[in-house]
Formats: C-alpha cells, sequence, structure tokens
C-alpha cells in the first residue's frame, strides 16, 4: 500500500504570488567562470571582459527583468549563461508543467555528465546557475495531475468509487508522484547541481532511509524540512556524508508518519526521530550557526540528545514552533552555546522549573523570545526570572502572558534604567473573557493603564507589538475581543518619539452601526454592511503609480445601474476588476454581507488610525492596524505636517505573519 497523495492536493490553491508573505529568499547568483565550470569565455565582448564585481553590479540592475534576461541570453552561448545564472538562481520544484520540464531537462543534463566522465564533450549546463531550491508541490498542479484521484477525494457525485478502486487510485497517483517526480529530483539534487548550497525540503509525502541518506549527503550550507514526514525508525549511519562541508542553517520540521502502513509494530514517536535528529545535529553541531527544531504535526514530540554535543559557532536558536524541550543532555549543549538569537519552546512548559533554574546568562544575547508564560506561577517564575536577568538584549517577545506576571513583575523592569538597549518589544497579554462593556453586553479585554505608562516610559523602542486575548487551543487559535481604544493608546503611547513601527495583533472592532446581536469576535468573519460601511467605502482615495484607474460605487435609487462598464476600471487598493452596484441611499437597518464593500471600509479606517498615530509619534513609519500593514509618510510641500498612510499588502494579514520575523525570530537571516 502506498501513501494517500490527495493530501498534497489539499491546502490554499494559489494562483501568484502572495503580497503578504515577507520572507524572501536572498538571490545570491554565481560568478560567470564559476556558472561557466571552468570553461574559457569565448566571446570578445568588452562587457563580459569587466572586472567580475562590475559585471555584477551592472546584472543587479535587469537581475528581475525576465524580458532583458531573455534578451540577453540570445546574444551568445557565454551570456546565455550569464542570463541564466540570475535566471536559475532560485527553482522551485512545485509539480506543475514548467517545472517538470525543467526537472526532465536536469535529469538529462545528469546523464550528459555522466557520459562525459567519459571523455564526452558536454554543453554548458542549467544545474551549473542553480543555488537554491525548493521542493513544495502546489495542490492545484498535483490535483490538476492526478484528475481521476481528485474527483474521488473531493466528493464529485460522477466519480464514486468502491474502496478497492480508490485504493487502486491511490497507490498508482502515489507510485507515479514517487518515480516520475521525487526520485528525478533526488537525482538532480545529487548528481545536476554542483554549485548547491540550499534546499527548502517542504513535501508532506512521507521521506525513506534512501531519500534522506540523499538529503544528508548533499554538501549544502543551509537545510531546511518543514512539513516533512517519517515513517519507520531508521537511523543515519556514521559518516553522514563523504565530503568535507557541513550545514551552517538547519531547519527541523520532522514528525512521524501517522498513515496506516506503519501502524504494525511502531515505535514510541519520540524514538522515532530521536536518533534522526540526534544523527543531523552531532554530525553537523560543529559548524552550525543557526538552528530551528519544530513539529510538522499538531502534537510536538520530544527529542533527546543521547550524548553531549558543542556548538561552538551557534548563534541561532529557535524552539518555538510546537517542539517540547529536548532531553536535559541536549538542553545544556544548547547552552553552552554563544547564543544571539533565542526562543525558548512552546510546548513542554511543565518542566520548566527544572530546566530553566540552571539556565546562564548569555552575555552577547541580543533576541529573547518567550512563546508562553500561562502556566502556574510556580512554573512561569523560572522563566520570568530568565527573562530579567537578560536587561542588555535589543529585542524582546514575552507572549501569552497571564497580566499578574506582565503588569506586575516584567513591565515594570523593563521601565527602568537597565534595560538601555531594549529597542524592540513585543507583549501579549492573555485574558480570561470576564470583562462586560456595560453599553454592549459583550465581552473584551484591556490593557492596564499602569501597563501602557511603564512601555511609554521604555524611550528606545523604535518598535512595539501589543496584543491582548485568550487562547482557546491549538487548532482554534486566538479570541480577538481585545477593543483596542486608539485615541486613548495615542495619548499615552506620544512619549515614544524613536518609536518607527507600531503594531497592534488581535485587535477587533464594533461595527460603527452596532447591530445589537452581533458578537465583536466576529468582526472579521461576517463583515456585515451598513450605511456606514457604504460611505466610508466610498471615502477611500484612489492613488498609486501602477493603477490608474479607480472603483465604481454605483448609486442607485430602487432600480438596477445600468451603466457600462469599463474594462480598464481598476483598483489601486488590490480589489478585482470589476463593477461593485451597492445601494448608498440604504436604510441603517437594512444591513447584508459585502465582502469587497466592507474591505474597503474596513481599510479607509485602519489608515485613518494609522496617520492619527504617525502625527503623535514623529518618527513612525510603519503601522500594522486591523489586521493591515501600512506605511505613513509625510506629505511633502505643506507647512503644517499632513500623513498619509498606504497599505503595502492587497489584503488582510489575517494570522499576523508578517509580524514575526520584525518582533520575534527572523529565521536566522
Amino acid at each position: 500500500m502506498q501513501h494517500d497523495i490527495s493530501k498534497l492536493m489539499t491546502g490554499q490553491w494559489s494562483t501568484r504570488k502572495k503580497e503578504n508573505d515577507v520572507k524572501e529568499a536572498t538571490k545570491l547568483p554565481l560568478l560567470l567562470s564559476q556558472a561557466m565550470e571552468g570553461r574559457p569565455i569565448t566571446s570578445r565582448s568588452e562587457f563580459l571582459a569587466l572586472p567580475p564585481e562590475i559585471l555584477t553590479e551592472i546584472m543587479a540592475l535587469i537581475a528581475n527583468d525576465k524580458a532583458a534576461l531573455s534578451t540577453l541570453a540570445l546574444v551568445n552561448s557565454d551570456c546565455r549563461q550569464l542570463a541564466r545564472s540570475y535566471q536559475f538562481v532560485e527553482v522551485c520544484f512545485d509539480y506543475g508543467p514548467r517545472s517538470r520540464k525543467l526537472l526532465q531537462r536536469l535529469v538529462d543534463e545528469a546523464q550528459i555528465r555522466a557520459d562525459a566522465a567519459s571523455g564526452t564533450p558536454a554543453p554548458l549546463f542549467i544545474g551549473s546557475c542553480i543555488r537554491q531550491v525548493k521542493v513544495q508541490p502546489e495542490p492545484r498542479h498535483v490535483a490538476a495531475a492526478h484528475k481521476d484521484l481528485w474527483a474521488a477525494s473531493s466528493g464529485d457525485p460522477n466519480c464514486i468509487l468502491s474502496q478497492q478502486q480508490m485504493d487502486e487510485l491511490r497507490n498508482n497517483a502515489a507510485y507515479k508522484y514517487l518515480i516520475k517526480y521525487r526520485q528525478p529530483i533526488l537525482k538532480v539534487l545529487a548528481e545536476a547541481m554542483p554549485h548547491l548550497d540550499s534546499l527548502s525540503w517542504n513535501d508532506e509525502m512521507c521521506l525513506d532511509i534512501e531519500a534522506m541518506r540523499t538529503l544528508a549527503r548533499l554538501p549544502l550550507q543551509n537545510l531546511e524540512f518543514s512539513e516533512a514526514f517519517v515513517g519507520v525508525p531508521f537511523s543515519l549511519e556514521s559518516p553522514l556524508v563523504s565530503h568535507a562541508t557541513k550545514l551552517q542553517s538547519l531547519s527541523l520540521g520532522i514528525s512521524s508518519c501517522k498513515e496506516a502502513m506503519h501502524a504494525e509494530g511502531k515505535p514510541k514517536k519520540s524514538k522515532k526521530l530521536s536518533s534522526l535528529i540526534s544523527r543531523f545535529l552531532q554530525h553537523n553541531c560543529e559548524s552550525l550557526e543557526s538552528l530551528t527544531i519544530k513539529s510538522s504535526g499538531k502534537k510536538a514530540e520530544k527529542f533527546r540528545g543521547h550524548e553531549a554535543m558543542s556548538f561552538p559557532r551557534l548563534r541561532y536558536l529557535d524552539l518555538a514552533s510546537g517542539t517540547s524541550y529536548p532531553d536535559l543532555a541536549a538542553w545544556s549543549s544548547f547552552l553552552s552555546a554563544p547564543l544571539r538569537h533565542l526562543s525558548l519552546p512552546l510546548n513542554g512548559l511543565n518542566t520548566s522549573k527544572q530546566y530553566m533554574a540552571d539556565c546562564p546568562t548569555f552575555h552577547d544575547l541580543e533576541t529573547l523570545v518567550v512563546p508562553s508564560l500561562s502556566m502556574d506561577m510556580e512554573l512561569a517564575k523560572p522563566i520570568a526570572d530568565f527573562v530579567l536577568q537578560h536587561s542588555h538584549v535589543g529585542k524582546l517577545s514575552v507572549q501569552n502572558s497571564t497580566p499578574y506576571l506582565l503588569d506586575q513583575h516584567i513591565l515594570p523592569a523593563l521601565a527602568s534604567e537597565q534595560w538601555s538597549n531594549l529597542t524592540s518589544l513585543s507583549i501579549s497579554w492573555r485574558y480570561l473573557a470576564n470583562i462586560t462593556s456595560s453599553d454592549t453586553q459583550q465581552t473584551y479585554t484591556h490593557i492596564a493603564a499602569e501597563s501602557l505608562a511603564a512601555i511609554a516610559r521604555i524611550k528606545t523602542l523604535e518598535q512595539l507589538c501589543l496584543s491582548a486575548g485568550e487562547a482557546i487551543d491549538e487548532a482554534a487559535g486566538w479570541r480577538q475581543f481585545w477593543l483596542p481604544d486608539h485615541d486613548d493608546l495615542r495619548l499615552r503611547l506620544q512619549g515614544l518619539d524613536n518609536l518607527q513601527k507600531l503594531a497592534f495583533s488581535r485587535d477587533t472592532y464594533k461595527i460603527p452601526d452596532e447591530i445589537p446581536f452581533r458578537d465583536i469576535e466576529s468582526y472579521y468573519d461576517d463583515r456585515w454592511v451598513t450605511q456606514a460601511e457604504f460611505d466610508d467605502a466610498l471615502s477611500l482615495p484612489h492613488f498609486g503609480p501602477a493603477n490608474q484607474g479607480r472603483l465604481r460605487l454605483r448609486q442607485r435609487h430602487g432600480a438596477r445601474a445600468a451603466d457600462s462598464v469599463d474594462d480598464d476600471d481598476v483598483d489601486d487598493y488590490g480589489f478585482e476588476r470589476e463593477d461593485y452596484e451597492i445601494n448608498v441611499h440604504v436604510d441603517v437597518g437594512n444591513f447584508a454581507p459585502n465582502d469587497k464593500v466592507w474591505e474597503r471600509a474596513h481599510l479607509y479606517r485602519m489608515l485613518k488610525e494609522a496617520e492619527q498615530y504617525a502625527m503623535v509619534l514623529p518618527n513612525l513609519k510603519w503601522v500594522f492596524c486591523g489586521q493591515r500593514p501600512m506605511s505613513v509618510e509625510a506629505t511633502a510641500g505643506s507647512e503644517e505636517k499632513i500623513f498619509k498612510a498606504t497599505p503595502l499588502t492587497n489584503e488582510r494579514d489575517t494570522i499576523g505573519k508578517i509580524l514575526a520575523p520584525i518582533f520575534e525570530m527572523n529565521g536566522g537571516n
């Protein structure tokens, strides 16, 4: 029985790059001499004869211009290889037609390389130019390639199969996936990319020992596993690799595969992963500068150190993404490293007293992240003490904390002169839902005035993120019932003259017309439209150099408007090119869902809030409010400063993805 490939068809079907993606790969193309793999440059062009550093600066000007690179590639073979070194510096195998075509080209190149070893002349290769590879099957491409399985799995009434037929369909699809996609990828990674130094493996299909051995033996500097699974207990034998190159950055997002073929004789999960993780760490501990250990599954899986290790170069350690504390041997090894950026584990905090008691002070620490302080005081106190002994850090994040610890212990200490290096602060209060607004009879939370006063005394702050709410569970996330009083917040924070970035997370808002039966937690979900939404949607100005069109909000009086719609009408805020028909003259009680109008109205209000913050915070340049990241700048040419906020994305960042690399760990970069 094969693994079920239909799980790769689920998830969000993207048709373009998301604006909210915050982590961009750093493209560092090879020098032309490297891309040529020792072959001489035959062209007499003075352009190619320029010193490498000057040629690199010139190429940087057209690095993202696909048309210019395509034109350059047509000049001659040397220019083609130069263009390729920018076109193919980073590739993604997403199971789509284009990536499968590239994959076949690289398979052919691997065979040519093998033949060239026996003396056959070899051409210039695309694989020579590749430095970064991402393996991330796109759900829509997997579904398109296996239409029968997609139809049967998605409940198509025209495709009802027996269990035996479904099993055959799954097995055939998985076989094709592994034979025609994964195995060729493993082959070209090992045989067709001599300059590959970074690999991101985000493929949920279970990895067997041969696949893991191939990946572990690649001469990489950076290796990331995300949503990866292993199904049988195995260890990577020593020596792990035959080359001298060792990893500088390692992210282990690996969990146990739960599919049925692993059910019999299955060992304990912790034992299954422990040996695998230990082998990676033991082989690379001397060279690692950045280490992230996380779980791909819903539950954390413990890992064990087995033996003490030395991490003399480790500066970045992120244990926050769903892992438990390691055993004491591994924990002690981590504590001996010269860490500069540290995120404590999210789970396993029931043992925090034992682990934190003997923690040293990391004198070079710059970033400290505590994912959760929501626990009994006996367990939370050692972690809070650990935070307070690092008054020299520049970036601090304390999340999901009880108000008592923050209000009475941590924030008063941060406001003292000892924390003179603190430039970035992210704080999240975990409140119980027991405070009621008398006028609406709805539950909400607030941040104590004393805590805001303490924050306002931290004059060194350049960026600040505030959040409040109640965590339900890992799957449901956070309840959003923090109603920020922005007028009051502006009054209390206005002394932070160095503040450049300000963020509010888990904030929610009342519907302006105050429909009485609506829960404030459903503000973002319901998106109810009333007269106030229509008015604010119409108030949103049109601007932006890329789009000179405008959104038509047609007014009607009892009859459907019959205006013609020009195809060129576009909206400058990311809304689709279409004509909206709304009733501007609607009775206040006549409300109805209308996502597009609601989004415009919500954005308009958040832009206005950002502009008002800029009026009291003189250096403010960036605001995240109402799930919208915005830039703020003063309008040029006016005697009195007038601020203008601009949305930075075309849609709301509903989970605050953009905030983590700014206010917490930044991925080791």
